[in-house]
């Protein structure tokens, strides 16, 4: 029984790990993407996506739930 339950908690770190190395490695490549790209600021970004929303909302005019 002990053995199973090291057994299990051991995939379970493993998995976290993975997970962590993943989270990791997005992080740097965006860290690396920022050192070559000019910042922007968050109303600039934020009105971006608002006027991408309403590119895209007249298309769904005839859509209902």
């Amino acid at each position: 029984m002990l053995e199973v339950a090291l057994r299990l908690l051991e995939e379970y770190d493993k998995g976290d790990r993975e997970g962590s190395d993943s989270v990791r490695v997005k992080i740097d490549a965006a860290v690396a993407m920022s050192e070559h790209t000019p910042p922007i600021d968050g109303e600039t970004f934020i009105a971006g996506i608002c006027d991408r929303f309403r590119q895209v909302r007249p298309s769904k005019q005839g859509y209902t739930n």
